[in-house]
């Protein structure tokens, strides 16, 4: 098993929802966080020095912050999707006007906290 499928599977485990909310499908966020992971590992590996293992992760991780939203902000997650729907944003910018922080900030914190390679913090930070 790659360390990208290790990722993967515990991450699932790490975000599980409490709640069901009908308006997010966790299937299709993370058959996009994969494709995302497959995309930048290709790119990875027609850059000359890249470490596709990491840039796997990078593209995995990128919206993780969405799950950790989801799960410890779940009212707050509610009210992003109905200011996406009201005022038709992203979801970048709803969770900003929403709760003060958006999801690819949050992303950059958790990679920070696992201490993860400086390389994943690093590309995570930047918005």
């Amino acid at each position: 098993m790659s360390a990208g499928s290790f990722w993967l599977i515990e991450l699932i485990g790490v975000f599980k929802a409490n709640s069901v909310m009908t308006f997010f499908n966790e299937v299709n966020f993370w058959k996009h966080s994969v494709a995302g992971a497959l995309l930048a590992s290709e790119l990875g590996a027609s850059t000359k020095g890249s470490d596709t293992e990491n840039t796997y992760l990078c593209g995995l991780l990128r919206n993780v912050g969405v799950l950790a939203i989801r799960q410890f902000l779940p009212k707050e997650f509610y009210q992003i999707y109905e200011l996406i729907g009201k005022k038709n944003l992203s979801f970048k910018t709803a969770s900003k006007e929403s709760i003060g922080i958006d999801h690819r900030e949050i992303t950059h914190l958790l990679c920070m906290r696992w201490n993860l390679p400086d390389k994943i913090i690093t590309v995570t930070g930047r918005t």
